[in-house]
């Protein structure tokens, strides 16, 4: 399944959390609000403190994409493949494709999370 406009609109209107594991098998899942849509099967994130969720995704590309509506707990959860992606020829191609990334000047790298597949989840 791809990012449908229904699942775009959903994670740009809602808090997105991103699970990663690291080198051990522990599990490691924090929030994002720096979620971006490429298209639809790819999303990038803005990892602002480039610690253990980089770390994470050097060594394991799997990761899960989950966002939430708490008050009637509905939502997607997306899985995929990340890599991070440091400045170079596919980091200025997507920085310069997506507007919002321009508020991070600075910006070292960005996780880019290749979709393969997408499950709504319902109550």
């Amino acid at each position: 399944m791809k990012i449908t406009p229904e699942v775009k609109e959903f994670l740009q209107t809602h808090l997105v959390f991103l699970a990663t594991v690291d080198s051990r098998g522990r599990p490691h899942m924090v929030p994002k609000a720096t979620l971006a849509i490429v298209n639809e099967n790819q999303v990038v994130f803005v990892d602002l403190r480039a610690t253990q969720t980089r770390r994470n995704v050097l060594n394991n590309h799997h990761v899960a994409i989950v966002a939430i509506d708490p008050v009637d707990y509905r939502g997607y959860e997306l899985r995929g493949k990340a890599s991070v992606v440091d400045r170079g020829p596919q980091f200025k191609k997507i920085f310069s494709s997506i507007p919002v990334l321009s508020q991070y000047p600075k910006l070292r790298d960005i996780i880019l999370v290749r979709i393969n597949s997408v499950k709504p989840i319902k109550d």
